[in-house]
């Protein structure tokens, strides 16, 4: 199972994340881009954070930031500035924007694996309210159902900052898109043109293909703000 980071830290130009060890791991990679379309063709890697250790970019170690009291025993921490590591002409977003994170596994061998789920880190003041809301769009892959109907490999995986209760998918391509909220759960029909709304649930990730086409998509979800620490 591929990696998917704990953010538990969100300030102006300053991002944490922790990560549960693994025993075949030695490192991990973390890449980021400015839009979820891109980071679905792949990231631009940032830093590699050695298994069981703190990573801190130049600007946090300037700033001599170091936040988390809690024990970080079984875990590996990172601290970035966004700013450390954005050039112009790069697809890496800026502070004050929402950025596309995933991270890549280093095997014990040194063998770099595939890059996990996309997980969303937002901007800076997002966590300032107590119910902030999370817009995403994109465009689903064209990627064959399976006779199953779970979500096939290949398919858009995406993680919100936190969990959601209320989400909100537009279809607003020209075919049907499929959506499902667990890598074992069957993927339901959202068909061209049409909104669909899911109340009440715990949502924690999005799985999302196209059905013969790449399809565009608008999502709109009501992040749980719990205690980042």
């Amino acid at each position: 199972m591929s990696t998917i980071p704990r953010l538990t830290e969100r300030r102006q130009r300053q991002v944490e994340f922790t990560f549960r060890n693994k025993p075949t791991v030695a490192s991990y990679r973390v890449g980021a881009a400015n839009t979820l379309d891109v980071a679905f063709a792949g990231t631009t890697a940032m830093f590699d954070v050695r298994k069981g250790s703190t990573f801190s970019s130049p600007t946090i170690q300037r700033r001599r930031v170091n936040r988390l009291q809690s024990s970080l025993r079984g875990l590996t921490k990172a601290m970035y500035d966004p700013e450390d590591y954005w050039v112009g002409g790069s697809t890496l977003p800026h502070d004050a924007n929402y950025g596309y994170v995933r991270i890549s596994e280093i095997a014990l061998d040194g063998t770099v694996k595939p890059e996990g789920p996309i997980f969303i880190v937002p901007n800076p003041p997002f966590f300032e309210t107590g119910r902030p809301n999370l817009t995403v769009s994109g465009t689903a892959p064209n990627v064959a159902g399976t006779l199953t109907e779970i979500p096939p490999e290949g398919a858009l995986h995406f993680v919100p900052p936190r969990y959601s209760d209320n989400l909100r998918i537009k279809n607003v391509g020209g075919a049907s898109i499929f959506v499902a909220f667990n890598p074992g759960q069957p993927m339901v029909e959202i068909p061209s043109g049409e909104n669909q709304n899911f109340f009440d649930g715990t949502i924690t990730e999005v799985f999302l293909r196209g059905d013969g086409a790449t399809v565009a998509f608008d999502a709109y979800f009501a992040i749980v703000n719990g205690n980042l620490e």
